[in-house]
């Protein structure tokens, strides 16, 4: 389970610095940071997901752990749609940027939630 998590916290690390190295330098975005932005994001979602359910599925769920589950999803569908749209130069830059960011801390918030359920049985 620590190397799980260990997984997962270099996952976050990672996706941070896509998204740091992403926002600085601005549009056009490079393909290939945009890319792996994207891909380690899904990976992470993904992976934590696994984790969750099979942990979920082996143990009774507490009315805050599903808060931080139901947190963690919603982020990271608004996250995947406003990164979308930031891409695309669709809607106001400004707003899209903010709501990403405070996404992303709420889904930073809800991983490590997630993860003290877990690690506390």
């Amino acid at each position: 389970m620590v190397t799980k998590i260990i997984i997962s916290a270099i996952l976050l690390i990672v996706l941070v610095i896509f998204g740091r190295i992403l926002h600085r330098n601005g549009k056009p975005y490079n393909a290939i940071w945009f890319n792996i932005h994207k891909l380690v994001a899904l990976g992470l979602v993904v992976f934590i997901a696994i984790i969750a359910t099979g942990f979920f599925r082996s143990s009774e769920v507490s009315g805050l752990a599903t808060v931080f589950i139901i947190t963690g999803i919603v982020s990271a569908l608004i996250l995947f749609i406003s990164g979308a749209l930031l891409s695309a130069d669709k809607l106001s830059q400004e707003m899209l940027v903010i709501v990403h960011r405070i996404f992303s801390a709420l889904i930073c918030v809800s991983i490590c939630g997630i993860l003290f359920f877990i690690l506390n049985g």
